[in-house]
């Protein structure tokens, strides 16, 4: 598939959760950028923002409420124009795991609550040969497996209700979000996953239906974090 590319995820965030994705970055690239959000771009929550900047050989993380967070920059950088890649992200208690080629990159810790993360959005100079989940059930097959089900029904349910009005009153505060102190996290060694049971291997991505379309932005209206 081509970028932009949306994919809702088949789960509910938890420890263990994961995503991989495999593709190749193009020749002439100059950004790629793998988003976990919970809208249709990044105009909402968005737990991390993993934004491969190539002219600058940077790996910046990030995350997303009503503005953009403090950036991660730390640790080397594995990418190279012309060259596949396996990139897989892994839900912890605390944190994302972000592997690059089996390796352990880097972690960063939640500075938004993980269960903000309802979707995958790549973007930027990628070729796409395959999206997984590890672990997670794909009964009905395909391309698109079923978007994951909320109480409310629908891919996106309304935000939740807060006493204090309005869809977000406050941002809640976590301290030490992003970066651990003294560097990543030492690679751990958890058992193995269940295979890759649902997977995305080609053709056009089908954009889900969304409960409330006038809430979100129009088409193409994709925000790439500076």
């Amino acid at each position: 598939p081509s970028t932009p590319h949306l994919v809702p995820l088949p789960f509910a965030p938890s420890d263990g959760k994961e995503i991989v994705v495999e593709g190749t970055i193009r020749h002439d690239a100059k950004r790629v950028t793998f988003s976990l959000c919970r809208g249709n771009d990044l105009s909402y929550d968005t737990p991390l923002t993993f934004d491969i900047r190539l002219d600058d050989c940077v790996v910046v993380r990030n995350h997303f409420r009503n503005r953009w967070g403090t950036e991660d920059r730390f640790g080397g950088f594995p990418f190279r124009r012309g060259e596949n890649y396996e990139v897989k992200f892994v839900f912890r208690n605390d944190a994302f795991q972000i592997y690059v080629n089996k390796q352990h990159f880097c972690d960063f810790k939640y500075c938004i609550e993980k269960e903000a993360a309802r979707n995958l959005f790549i973007e930027g100079d990628f070729t796409i040969n395959r999206i997984s989940f590890p672990g997670s059930e794909n009964p009905a097959g395909g391309v698109n497996p079923p978007a994951p089900s909320y109480p409310a029904g629908g891919v996106n349910p309304p935000a939740p209700s807060y006493q204090q009005g309005g869809v977000y009153p406050q941002v809640p505060s976590y301290p030490g979000c992003g970066a651990y102190p003294s560097g990543p996290a030492p690679a751990q060694s958890y058992p193995a996953g269940q295979g890759y049971p649902s997977t995305y291997d080609s053709g056009p991505f089908i954009r889900p239906g969304l409960q409330n379309p006038s809430a979100y932005p129009p088409e193409g209206n994709y925000q790439t974090p500076s």
